[in-house]
């Protein structure tokens, strides 16, 4: 539920403008498509996740809706389609009702983003992918210097979106373009790779399956990846992707690192334990 309100906040109620003001009518079929994709990323991880428990119909109508009413050229990138809709119709204190609920939803978006980031965080300090100082929790079981960490990181970008809104804000806004593409190709990825490794060794244990394995798998991939491959050709976008693949090559850089001195630190461990 906290995923759902952070989606709804941040990619429908302000989001959704850049689209509308970019495509107009046509958002509703783009939203359409993007939703069918992320339903088949979804269906690939709930495979995985039953098979390794360790480890919106969004949409459509409402922005249909939008473009009915309001002409799609006349909104603003970064002002609440929704908003606009309802000053279009006039109906008295419905535009002021309207921005405190997309205030609560970005706020829940808000909300979202710390859980998820802390958790995430506190993870990987588990993995030894994190210092492990970030696995103190509090007295009520709150990982308290993860999340610490996490809102320092929040506070750095809101400083960055004052002082510099078009130079460092701006390159972090564009690195996050294209992130959660690679995010949803991995997943599809690792979905065919598992499934076949199960189905080989352990079939008991795919108990939720992916429809139309493999050709459906391999179709989700191709179409994350066209999409990459449209980003790199479009000249508005090709910089957001640029911008996500140099966060991805620090982000595989640092593991990589981290993974070698995990294995050194793991290698001198016994080593220590027989001289004893």
């Amino acid at each position: 539920m906290i995923s759902l309100g952070g989606i709804i906040g941040a990619g429908l109620f302000v989001g959704s403008s850049a689209t509308i003001n970019a495509m107009g009518p046509a958002a509703c079929l783009s939203y359409l498509m993007a939703g069918i994709v992320v339903l088949f990323v979804m269906r690939m991880l709930g495979e995985m996740a039953l098979a390794h428990p360790g480890v919106g119909s969004f949409y459509v109508g409402s922005l249909f809706v939008i473009a009915c009413i309001v002409p799609w050229a006349s909104i603003k990138v970064g002002y609440s389609p929704f908003v606009a809709a309802l000053e279009t119709m006039h109906i008295p204190g419905a535009a002021d009702i309207m921005n405190a609920i997309v205030l609560v939803a970005v706020l829940s978006a808000l909300n979202s983003g710390l859980y998820v980031s802390s958790r995430i965080v506190f993870r990987l300090a588990e993995r030894r992918d994190a210092p492990r100082a970030l696995l103190t929790l509090s007295k009520s079981r709150v990982p308290r210097l993860a999340v610490l960490a996490s809102s320092i990181v929040g506070y750095v970008a809101i400083v960055a979106a004052i002082v510099s809104p078009q130079g460092v804000f701006l390159y972090l806004v564009s690195a996050s373009g294209a992130v959660m593409l690679f995010v949803y190709l991995s997943i599809a990825v690792s979905q065919i790779v598992i499934r076949r490794r199960l189905e080989a060794t352990e079939p008991e244990r795919l108990t939720f399956k992916m429809w139309l394995f493999p050709w459906l798998s391999w179709a989700v991939v191709a179409a994350i990846a066209g999409v990459l491959c449209a980003m790199g050709f479009d000249h508005a976008l090709s910089g957001q992707l640029m911008a996500s693949l140099a966060s991805l090559a620090v982000v595989s850089a640092a593991y990589v690192l981290t993974r070698k001195r995990t294995h050194a630190q793991d290698f001198r461990e016994p080593a220590t334990n027989w001289k004893k």
